[in-house]
């Protein structure tokens, strides 16, 4: 949370921060950077989400829109600590879904290929 962001929109704080915060391993950049960032802006009652490259291939757009919509009624009741558990759980829950789904997609790669009967 912030109340020292520069004049401009939240979500452009956001991304220039986690480009250059590094909040997580400094060699974690790229396809290695896996951080995720939630930006409040609280004086404008604004709000960002922001990923590392690394999660690009995992979380859509939409799904960050989700998030902060989701969380969104805590953030507008001034429960910035209910909104951000919404937010972190519901990113949880969407990345689980998407392991599901990947963990699925390679026991279905790693089938053995069935004998085909001859005539």
């Amino acid at each position: 949370m912030t109340s020292q962001a520069p004049g401009g929109p939240i979500g452009e704080y956001a991304f220039w921060l986690m480009n250059r915060a590094r909040f997580g391993f400094l060699e974690a950049v790229g396809s290695d950077n896996l951080d995720l960032l939630l930006a409040i802006d609280v004086e404008r009652g604004a709000a960002a989400l922001v990923l590392g490259y690394g999660l690009e291939d995992y979380l859509t757009e939409r799904d960050l829109e989700r998030a902060l919509a989701e969380a969104a009624s805590g953030f507008y009741a001034g429960d910035f600590t209910r909104g951000i558990q919404v937010c972190v759980e519901f990113i949880m829950n969407r990345m689980r879904e998407v392991a599901k789904k990947l963990e699925e997609s390679k026991l279905v790669e790693n089938m053995p290929a069935t004998p085909r009967d001859s005539p």
